[in-house]
């Protein structure tokens, strides 16, 4: 009888044992999408930061240079990463020029933290080389592509809604235009395949000329007037959106 007791309370205790793992397991299944969601709000909300901070970069080189924005070049390609958008506004960000290829960058104010490795663009394209941006510079804004001088901020009617920054995918313009990333709207295809919707759900994150920063649903994205204002303002032939 008394054999019989003691196997029954080893019984016992394994089924308690059973059902607090169990609960456990049922708690993690609950917890888990909201601590995954916790963590994508929380890259998000870095995200815009970096945006801000480039908006405010963006500012002081436009001060610094006779109310010009930061332009870019398709000319210099590879071998001039400092002529590039991200390496004109490098020293407004850090206070000292890009480094080299061999530097050793841990984190760049420029890699928004919720981009896929994929659209991550190294420096000078090497893939051994240091993180520089994930995000697109208004290829408009360069002076081969619209045909101008240069733009001045002040020039710009619509800074609020005129967008110069987005979330991007690179790994469309890392192959055909080396280092450049800046990615040029023209229509609702490019809205549909340059916008990188990394931050869910759909959304894409804008840095505008006025430095504010805004998360767009690309679902509700349709070619129109408002598009031509966000991404083409700075092209010659819409000089109505921009002198």
């Amino acid at each position: 009888m008394k054999e019989r007791k003691q196997w029954f309370l080893k019984l016992f205790t394994l089924i308690e044992l059973l059902i607090v793992i169990a609960i456990i397991a049922i708690l993690a299944s609950l917890l888990l999408p909201a601590l995954n969601a916790a963590r994508d709000k929380g890259k998000t909300a870095a995200c815009t930061n970096l945006m801000k901070q480039a908006g405010l970069a963006m500012t002081q080189y436009a001060d610094s240079y006779n109310d010009y924005m930061i332009s870019g070049t398709y000319v210099f390609e590879k071998t001039q990463p400092w002529a590039q958008w991200y390496g004109q506004m490098w020293p407004f960000l850090t206070g000292r020029q890009i480094p080299n290829s061999l530097a050793q960058v841990t984190h760049s104010p420029l890699d928004c933290p919720s981009s896929a490795p994929t659209e991550k663009y190294h420096y000078n394209n090497i893939a051994e080389s240091w993180i520089v941006t994930s995000y697109g510079w208004n290829g408009l804004l360069c002076p081969s592509m619209g045909g101008h001088n240069g733009k001045k901020i002040i020039g710009c009617r619509y800074p609020s809604q005129s967008s110069v920054m987005w979330d991007a995918k690179l790994s469309l313009l890392i192959t055909t235009w080396k280092n450049h990333c800046m990615p040029s709207m023209f229509n609702s295809t490019d809205v549909q395949t340059k916008l990188d919707s990394r931050h869910k759900p759909y959304r894409v994150n804008h840095l505008f000329v006025d430095g504010y920063v805004e998360l767009l649903d690309t679902r509700s994205l349709t070619w129109g007037t408002t598009l031509f204002i966000r991404y083409l303002a700075p092209y010659n032939t819409y000089s109505r959106y921009w002198k």
